[in-house]
Parts: structure tokens; sequence; C-alpha cells
């Protein structure tokens, strides 16, 4: 599987999917039909549409996610160069996952039609990687 393109960015294919689980307080399940996830070991911040100018960091990924169960995701886009994570709904909130000293997130996503076909992007060190 190949990640399309958005200028500089390279977009995770949840696009139209919203999380439907938060596992062991920092991993997002998502809605699609392989059932791909979001594991999160680094710092999020988190940019409410109601509010602008109110930004929530943490280092406990569960806090955010469990807020944004069920809620549409409009794109995710991650900065080949730079390993950061940008997560947009279609409510307008905003999760960013930054950068780090070490992966800081992991996107999974299994081929429901060939179970070894399997799609990893791993983000932090200054890059992103599948």
């Amino acid at each position: 599987m190949e990640l399309a393109r958005r200028g500089k960015y390279l977009v995770l294919p949840v696009s139209g999917e919203h999380i439907v689980a938060v596992e062991d307080g920092s991993t997002a399940r998502f809605s699609d039909v392989a059932g791909s996830t979001l594991k999160i070991r680094g710092e999020t911040t988190l940019r409410f549409a109601s509010d602008p100018s109110t930004v929530l960091r943490t280092h406990d990924p569960g806090a955010h996610l469990n807020q944004l169960i069920g809620i549409p995701i409009r794109e995710a886009l991650a900065h080949p160069r730079r390993g950061e994570l940008l997560i947009f709904f279609e409510d307008g909130n905003e999760l960013v996952v930054e950068d780090g000293p070490y992966e800081n997130w992991h996107y999974t996503k299994v081929n429901p039609d060939r179970r070894r076909d399997v799609l990893r992007v791993h983000g932090g060190v200054g890059r992103t990687t599948y």
C-alpha cells in the first residue's frame, strides 16, 4: 500500500473514518473495515474548534483520544521530515502528535483482502517512514 501526498505531507488513509475505541490509553482504533490503529507514545496537542485559543497539551494521549471518539476525520497528514502528525476532524478540532526523540506514533492498517499486505507508518526522530 502506498500513501498519497498532499503538498509536502503524506496522507494517512483515515479520511471519513472516526475513532471507535481507545485501547491501553494510547491506541486509537478506527472505523474502517481493516480496523486500522494509531498508537501514540509522545506528547499530543488538542485544539478545540469552539475555542481555538485554548490548546491542551498532554503526555497522556488517551485523555485526548477519548474526547474524539465518534467524530469523523477530515484528513490526517504526516510531515515526512519532521515526524509530526496532524489530524483534522470534521467538527474543526485538531489533534497534533509532536515530533520527538523517538518514534512518537505508529499507524497500522492491514489489507482485509490480503492479510500479508500491511501499511505501517511511523513518525518521530525528525522523520516519517513507511
